[in-house]
C-alpha cells in the first residue's frame, strides 16, 4: 500500500469510527423504547425544569427509525429537521479525508463556519425559548 493510500485510509478513520458508533447506538436504540426506559437524563431539565434544544432527540431518533415522523417532530422538531444536514456534513467530512474531529470544509472557510455557528446558536435559542413558553407548547416533548 502506497503512502497516499495509507493517508487516505487513516484520514477516513475518524468519520468511519463515528459512523460505526452511531450505527451501534442506533441499533441498540431501535430495540429499547426511550419512552418506557430512561436512557439519558438532561442536566438542564433536571435542575431547572426547562427543555433544552436537545431534549427529546433520543425519543425522536427512536420515532424516526420506526417511521413515526409526527411523533419525532413533536419530540424534537429542530433535531428531525437537522438530520439531513447532519448526514450531509458527515458525507462531506468523509469525502474531504480529514483526520481532524472538525471537518476541513468548516475550518477552511472561517466566515462560513462563523455564520453557521451563529445561525445554529440563534436557531437553538429560539427553539428552546418557544418550547418553554405556553404558546409554543407543541415544541416540547410529550414527557
Amino acid at each position: 500500500m502506497s503512502l497516499m493510500q495509507q493517508e487516505a485510509t487513516s484520514s477516513r478513520a475518524v468519520p468511519a469510527t463515528l459512523a460505526g458508533a452511531a450505527l451501534a447506538a442506533s441499533t441498540a436504540l431501535y430495540f429499547v423504547d426511550p419512552n418506557r426506559h430512561t436512557l439519558l437524563v438532561c442536566p438542564l431539565r433536571e435542575t431547572t425544569g426547562l427543555w433544552c434544544p436537545f431534549c427529546g432527540a433520543t425519543r425522536a431518533t427512536y420515532a424516526v427509525m420506526h417511521g413515526d415522523f409526527m411523533t419525532a417532530l413533536h419530540d424534537n422538531a429542530m433535531y428531525v429537521v437537522a438530520i439531513p444536514a447532519l448526514l450531509l456534513l458527515w458525507v462531506r467530512w468523509l469525502a474531504t479525508g480529514s483526520r481532524t474531529p472538525i471537518p476541513d470544509f468548516l475550518i477552511r472557510r472561517p466566515r462560513m463556519r462563523r455564520q453557521v455557528m451563529i445561525g445554529f446558536i440563534m436557531g437553538a435559542t429560539i427553539f428552546m425559548t418557544l418550547r418553554n413558553i405556553p404558546m409554543g407548547h407543541w415544541f416540547a416533548p410529550i414527557s
